[in-house]
């Protein structure tokens, strides 16, 4: 009697172990299967914003003295300067090649010359895919329409 409770005792400890063992594998997998193509690692960069529009009609912002400037962090933040002044920050998300950026929170201090212009801070949250090479990000926000960035040179 003593050696068959040993024997189930044993086998109880195996299924058991089995049991543990695949339930963590569902969970890395479940977890690994959420998460992005590898991010390249050039978006992790601070970013001048220079252009928004598209190929045809660009509307420079770098020319008439507006600076949004954009900081992409590796644990799915972002901080920013609008205007020289203002600050922003929030979060982004990378799944499957697409990116979604939150609205920004930000400081809105009035001053004289301070930046009026809406449309960025409007349309940021409308982004939906990005491209980035080591010198220029582009996030779209429409089928052909995108913000353009550049490095910011210090």
């Amino acid at each position: 009697m003593i050696l068959k409770q040993k024997k189930c005792t044993k086998m109880k400890k195996y299924f058991y172990s089995v049991f543990c063992s695949l339930l963590v594998g569902v969970m890395v997998t479940s977890c690994s299967s959420d998460s992005d193509d590898d991010v390249p690692s050039s978006l992790f960069n601070t970013w001048m914003l220079v252009s928004y529009g598209n190929e045809s009609n660009e509307i420079l912002k770098e020319a008439k003295g507006y600076y949004y400037i954009m900081t992409f962090n590796p644990d799915g933040t972002y901080t920013g300067t609008i205007y020289g002044g203002n600050k922003m920050w929030g979060e982004y998300v990378i799944r499957n090649s697409q990116m979604t950026i939150d609205p920004p929170c930000r400081t809105k201090v009035l001053y004289e010359g301070a930046d009026t212009d809406e449309f960025f801070l409007g349309h940021i949250s409308e982004v939906y895919t990005y491209m980035v090479t080591s010198t220029e990000l582009r996030l779209y926000y429409s089928d052909n329409q995108y913000f353009k960035f550049r490095i910011k040179n210090n």
